[in-house]
């Protein structure tokens, strides 16, 4: 199993059991979002020849997760899974070959391996969904948002887990995960290796980031790894950085 980073933000691609699986995939130089509302342009990426895939997946119905300029690149009748209003969007778009993904749900992969779907915490749990790939007896989670901590030991030994590292809060309520909370998920979860996903949440500018509280400090990540009583590695991927299990 390969984990590839593919942008500066949350584009991944995994691939597993001879696929090629893409996530969330921003191939534009620009994203406009939120109604408008936000903006981000991307400094570092892989070139889109290594975003090609056999599997498309979209964590979230969200313009900054289901982005339509990008998946016009993507070829429509790729096997594709995303939520109920993700999948309805991707259908308005023409992909012909769509499910929707439930948590709880497995997709056989071939080869002894997997992809599982999870829940998200609050305020994600309805909206979208966490991803658990395995291969043999190796495993990796990505959450793109908050983990579901009552329901991590339930997920039994994760290798590698990727999620948001970088608080960011709208009114109060947590839409990422801030370093303590990160670093108690890796340790419940038992991972040696804890990669950041959606980096950079002050990259985006317009209404709606201006709204944000966002509070980022790379260093400390592994400190508060540290703290929980994890031996995880902490490590900040840059496009076209993998991880191999």
């Amino acid at each position: 199993m390969k984990l590839v980073k593919l942008d500066d933000y949350q584009s991944w691609r995994v691939d597993i059991a001879g696929q090629r699986v893409l996530i969330d995939p921003w191939l534009t130089n620009e994203m406009v979002y939120a109604f408008g509302l936000a903006h981000r342009h991307r400094e570092r990426a892989v070139p889109i020849e290594d975003s090609r895939a056999d599997l498309l997946i979209l964590t979230a119905h969200f313009g900054d997760h289901l982005h339509p300029p990008s998946l016009e690149s993507v070829p429509h009748d790729i096997p594709a899974w995303s939520t109920r209003a993700g999948i309805g969007r991707l259908r308005s778009l023409g992909f012909s070959n769509t499910t929707h993904a439930k948590p709880g749900h497995t997709v056989p992969l071939g080869n002894n391996a997997s992809l599982h779907f999870v829940s998200p915490g609050f305020p994600f749990s309805q909206s979208a969904l966490g991803l658990v790939f395995t291969e043999g007896s190796k495993r990796a989670y990505l959450e793109a948002h908050v983990t579901g901590d009552s329901r991590l030991a339930a997920l039994g030994p994760i290798d590698v887990l990727i999620s948001t590292a970088e608080s960011v809060r709208l009114f109060g309520i947590q839409l990422s995960m801030d370093v303590k909370r990160a670093a108690r998920a890796t340790q419940v979860l038992g991972s040696r290796i804890f990669a950041p996903t959606g980096t950079r949440p002050q990259g985006a500018s317009g209404l709606l980031p201006s709204m944000l509280s966002i509070r980022s400090d790379h260093e400390a990540l592994q400190l508060a790894l540290k703290s929980q009583g994890s031996t995880a590695e902490a490590r900040w991927l840059q496009p076209g950085e993998s991880i191999e299990l």
